[in-house]
């Protein structure tokens, strides 16, 4: 008779760990770091072995659960995060990407306080948590048709233009000093609709130029966004923007890359 396979197994704080890094120092660190809320808090990390992409190839990295009641008489965790241990053993999946998938599942805790603003014990004083949901849930085809159409979208994107991706540099990666940009056969430039010269001061700012090539790499994911900054004036991004973009980058001498 086969035996079933068992999907996870609690990660021993104490067990030398046997993949890169140790999940339970990153964990510690980033509590103190950016969830001051959580310090006391007894957070356990356990391996799942067992997710496999959805339907639309979606694989799932990890996953937050708080203790309830029932968990609690059996062990003394407040909070469990599920981490997927393939993924996480991957020779491509790097520290970095590691610490933000932590620091992802524990901005996922919070604890509950009164009206007061006190902390919320049970009756037998354990600090009561809950389960905090995304900032932002949207579909890609949305905003490849609608763009930032919500202010929680927009202060998304803006957020990600800000840091650098965490991703190895690709062929449709920006250059690292880009020139600036050029006006088109049109004579509209590459940032912007038909040369309107109200945009043309984005158009030709490098750094407005690589935030544009970050969010549409493949000059097929973006519909409408637009780009501003002080004293420079806005840009709309387009479908059409990500193809020029990328013919600019594939003119751009390999030196200037």
């Amino acid at each position: 008779m086969k035996s079933r396979k068992v999907q996870v197994e609690l990660i021993d704080p104490a067990a030398k760990p046997v993949t890169k890094g140790d999940p339970y120092a990153v964990l510690a660190r980033l509590v103190i770091d950016h969830h001051p809320d959580l310090i006391g808090a007894k957070i356990a990390l356990v391996w799942h072995k067992g997710w496999k992409a959805d339907e639309e190839g979606h694989v799932r990295l990890a996953k937050p659960k708080k203790a309830s009641d029932l968990d609690r008489e059996f062990h003394d965790y407040d909070l469990v995060v599920l981490l997927n241990r393939n993924v996480w053993n991957q020779v491509d999946f790097s520290e970095k990407q590691i610490r933000a998938l932590l620091d992802h599942q524990l901005a996922h805790f919070a604890v509950v306080y009164d009206k007061e603003g006190d902390r919320q014990e049970d009756d037998r004083g354990r600090t009561m948590y809950r389960i905090v949901k995304h900032d932002v849930e949207e579909f890609t085809a949305i905003i490849e048709r609608h763009g930032c159409w919500k202010r929680d979208l927009d202060a998304f994107v803006k957020s990600a233009l800000a840091k650098p991706s965490l991703f190895p540099e690709s062929p449709s990666d920006p250059p690292a000093d880009p020139p600036a940009a050029p006006a088109d056969a049109s004579g509209g430039f590459v940032l912007g609709h038909h040369g309107d010269p109200a945009t043309s001061a984005v158009a030709n700012d490098p750094k407005f130029l690589r935030a544009a090539a970050r969010l549409c790499p493949d000059g097929k994911n973006l519909m409408e966004v637009t780009l501003s900054g002080a004293g420079v004036g806005s840009a709309t991004l387009t479908r059409e923007t990500g193809k020029r973009i990328r013919r600019l980058l594939k003119k751009t001498p390999r030196k200037a890359r």
